[in-house]
Order: C-alpha cells, then sequence, then structure tokens
C-alpha cells in the first residue's frame, strides 16, 4: 500500500535504500501501520517533521521536534484543525520563531487549504487564513521559494483525494505570516508540475512538469512551451525534473532524469531564452564514473547558500507488487558548475522511499522519508540519513533502532543518577539534554553512572545509545 500511495500521490519514485550505518530509523516512532515523514524543517537548534498517517481510509497529520541529533523533544499525534484531524500538509518551514504550515482539512463538511502555525514548543496553535477547495480536492506543492519581496510562493497541483487523479495546475503566493495572497490555476495541462523559477527581470516564470518546460508571464498564461521529447529526441529529454532555475535572462538550466535514456540517467539541460522563445541548448550528465553499470534515478535537489547542489536519487523503478525488495541510495554533491564534490552509495536490506531533501543552517543534507520492511511489508516506520557539507554520514547506526523508557534513580537527584535496563553499559554513550534540546553533557557511561554535579536545578532528558537501542528517561536535579 505505501508504495500505491507515493506513485499516485506525490508522483515520487520508489527508492530502495540498502540501509547500513548510513540509515538512522526508528528512534522517532510511527503512530500508525502507515507513517512517514513528509516534510521536514530546521531552526538553530531543532528539527520539525510532520509525518503523515494512515489508518484504514483514514489519513492523519503529526507533528515532531527533536534535537539536531534526533533525540525526540515534543509531538503532537494526529494534529487537528477546529476539531477536525488535518488531511495532509504540503508545506512547513520556521518563520519567525513559529513553524509555519499548510494543510488540508474537511471542516464542516468544506474541504479547505489552511495557513496555520505553531510555537516552536508545538503549543499555540493559530488559524492564519483558508482557501475553499471543491468536494474531494486538495493542493500538493513539491517545493517553495521566496519571491524579492519575501513572499513564498509555488506552482503544484490539485489533486482529486481519493483517486490522486490531477485536476489542474495551481500557483499559490503566500506571505511569511501566512497570509495568502494568490491561489490560481495556471494555463497549462494538468499534468504534475516538478519545478519552476522566476525572473524578476524578465518577469516570467519557467515551470517544468513530466516531460514540458513552460514559459509563463506574470497573468500565467503560457508564453512558449518547449517539449524536449520532441525537440531533442528521448535521450536527453528530461521525464522528471528535481530542480530549475535562471541561471541567468538567457540562461535556464534543469536538473533531471530519464531511466530510459540511451547514455545517462541522470543530467543537467541548459535551455537558452531570446524573445521569449525556449531552444535546447545541451546535457550534462550528473551520473558518477563510480556508477558505470547502475541505473539510478535522480528524486531531489537541493541547493545551499554558496551555490552547491546536492543531489539524492535511487536504481530504477521496481514493480508494485508488495514485495520489499533491496536496492540503493545514492547521494551526490556538485558545485556551481556541476563538477562532482563526493558520491555516496548506501546499501540495505529494506525499501525506502523518500519524501524529501533540505539544507540544514550546518549545510548539512537532511533526507526524510518512510522504510519499509521483511517483516512488516504492508506498513512504513520514519526513517531519516544525516551527511554534512564534506560527505560525512553523520548517523551512527547499523540495524534499525528501538526506544526504551529507561528507569532513573536517585529521581531527584543530587551529584549522581544511576540507570537500569541498558543491555550493555560497556559500549553504551550518554547525552543529557535541557528540556529545549541544548545538548549539555556528554560521555561514557561507566558501571551505569552519570554525573550531575555540574547541572543547575531543574528537569534534565537523558538520552543513551547502546549498540542498537535507544533508551531515554527524564530526571530532576535537586
Amino acid at each position: 500500500m505505501l508504495k500505491y500511495i507515493f506513485a499516485s500521490i506525490l508522483a515520487i519514485y520508489f527508492i530502495k535504500l540498502d540501509a547500513q550505518t548510513e540509515v538512522f530509523t526508528g528512534t522517532i516512532p510511527s503512530i500508525a501501520e502507515i507513517s512517514f515523514f513528509e516534510k521536514v524543517a530546521v531552526s538553530d537548534d531543532h528539527y520539525y517533521f510532520a509525518a503523515w498517517n494512515f489508518e484504514g481510509n483514514d489519513r492523519t497529520v503529526s507533528v515532531f521536534k527533536t534535537t539536531h541529533d534526533f533525540v525526540l523533544l515534543e509531538s503532537i499525534e494526529n494534529l487537528k484543525i477546529r476539531e477536525t484531524e488535518i488531511a495532509h500538509t504540503t508545506y512547513l518551514e520556521v518563520e519567525d520563531d513559529k513553524l509555519m504550515m499548510l494543510s488540508s482539512a474537511r471542516v464542516d463538511n468544506t474541504e479547505r487549504l489552511y495557513s496555520h502555525s505553531l510555537d516552536l514548543d508545538l503549543n499555540n496553535h493559530t488559524i492564519i487564513d483558508s482557501l475553499e477547495y471543491r468536494e474531494g480536492e486538495e493542493f500538493v506543492a513539491h517545493q517553495y521559494k521566496v519571491l524579492d519581496n519575501g513572499n513564498h510562493y509555488a506552482f503544484g497541483n490539485v489533486f482529486r483525494n481519493n483517486n490522486r487523479n490531477v485536476v489542474s495546475a495551481n500557483y499559490i503566493e503566500f506571505t511569511n505570516e501566512g497570509n495568502i495572497l494568490e491561489f490560481k490555476n495556471v494555463d497549462i495541462p494538468s499534468l504534475r508540475i516538478t519545478a519552476f523559477d522566476f525572473n524578476p527581470n524578465l518577469d516570467r516564470y519557467i515551470v517544468r512538469d513530466f516531460t514540458n518546460t513552460y514559459l509563463l508571464d506574470p497573468s500565467f498564461s503560457v508564453v512558449f512551451n518547449l517539449n524536449l521529447n520532441i525537440t531533442s529526441g528521448s535521450t536527453i529529454a528530461q521525464i522528471f525534473a528535481g530542480y530549475c532555475n535562471f541561471a541567468s535572462d538567457s540562461l535556464i538550466q534543469s536538473i533531471g532524469s530519464n531511466p530510459d535514456a540511451d547514455n545517462f540517467t541522470n543530467f543537467v539541460a541548459e535551455l537558452r531564452l531570446t524573445e521569449d522563445s525556449l531552444y535546447y541548448s545541451s546535457a550534462s550528465p550528473l551520473h558518477p564514473v563510480d556508477l558505470e553499470n547502475e541505473r539510478a534515478f535522480l528524486v531531489h535537489v537541493s541547493k545551499d547558500q554558496s551555490g552547491n547542489y546536492f543531489s539524492s536519487y535511487h536504481e530504477p523503478f521496481i514493480s508494485l507488487d508488495g514485495n520489499v525488495l533491496p536496492n540503493k541510495i545514492f547521494i551526490s554533491k556538485y558545485d556551481e558548475n556541476f563538477q562532482e564534490l563526493f558520491f555516496i552509495e548506501l546499501d540495505g536490506t529494506d525499501e525506502y522511499v523518500i519524501s524529501e531533501s533540505i539544507i540544514d543552517k550546518d549545510n548539512n543534507l537532511i533526507i526524510v522519508g518512510a522504510a519499509t520492511t521483511s517483516e512488516a511489508p504492508n506498513g512504513a516506520q520514519n526513517f531519516y540519513i544525516k551527511v554534512s557539507e564534506n560527505g560525512e554520514v553523520l548517523t551512527n547506526t547499523f540495524q534499525p533502532q528501538e526506544i526504551h523508557d529507561l528507569k532513573i534513580f536517585p529521581n531527584p537527584c543530587l551529584d549522581y543518577i544511576k540507570v537500569s535496563g541498558v543491555d550493555n553499559f560497556r559500549q553504551s554513550v550518554y547525552n543529557i539534554y535541557s528540556l529545549d534540546g541544548r545538548l549539555l553533557s556528554n560521555g561514557i557511561l561507566i558501571n551505569g553512572e552519570v554525573s550531575t554535579a555540574t547541572l543547575h536545578s531543574g528537569m534534565y532528558l537523558l538520552h543513551i545509545i547502546s549498540e542498537n537501542e535507544i533508551y531515554t528517561g527524564k530526571f530532576v536535579k535537586r
């Protein structure tokens, strides 16, 4: 079921990631049989995740707050708007000490897109704005960008939520405060939009779907439509574009994939813009030389402030037969001239689906999604991967980790605490966090004892990692 959900809703491609130390799963619990991280946002000290949950025909959204070490601090199960559970979240971002969201919910028998916010402790839920859909519809966009005036915008699609058929292509624009300024139909065929950009000098938008590149004017009418299948043949026709941008007033770069291409799968295509006409110029492979016999399909592209590109991609499509078949995930980084800076190949035994990747405040790449195991082929659990800007995988587990409650005594304490229930004291490390997620102390667990002498009075979170398991508990220092 998970695979059908991703194929129809996100037009996302199935990733089989062979999970080694690079894959960190299970430490942030799934609350439904099928639950996966769909969106991730970052602040200076924390990560925030929106998880999409499925129980039968019911869909809900849960929100998680963690430290940058993925220690779970707060969560909300099945977030509600006006006492109605949210069905889907398409936008999640930290803005001015608020967690801003765009979500769909059916309230008082009316389908609506809501702009709403939580404070960064996941309290004080506020509805800001909304707009009405026709019955059975909801809006989905795969990425959002920022205009020069600070407003956020996106091109996406309205779907029928019963069969996931595309109803229309749409443009949305809203302020940092969450006020929805525009929501308009776009005059292009109703194919899934995958990438877009805006050039303020030309007052033109570029929009990509699976097969076409559209040049739009400010009224969202098509000025020019370039179909690379017709223009240049299937070899460089990008079936999926993970990213596109105006490199200059006359040059457009589109990063994407074609699994049926003759020579290479992933590539950057350059298009020339002259007097409101688009022309194919060239295509350069983004296929690592170490991947000679592999066919990989690019899924997500993230760009850091230095102009470097991080791409995450995987082996070709798998059959939707309900089996869990191992595959691989690949992560690459390219400079602004698309010269490869590093390449990572991840192997394992489970099946993974990537839903989003972002760059955090320290230029680390965060990839999130869902993992399906052979033990539970009809279910899914949340997963994430964290890679540094230098290509170091910052997660450190060989197998999916399990969370256990920790017995701490004395509690309240003075100068030390003891713990019980940890399987192997000699191979365990501990972290002590404040309740707002700041790391205060860490070290090796010796004889089940941890010093608390340097801590001030208050409540703290203890986090112990022992082999493939995690133990958590709270304690009070007098």
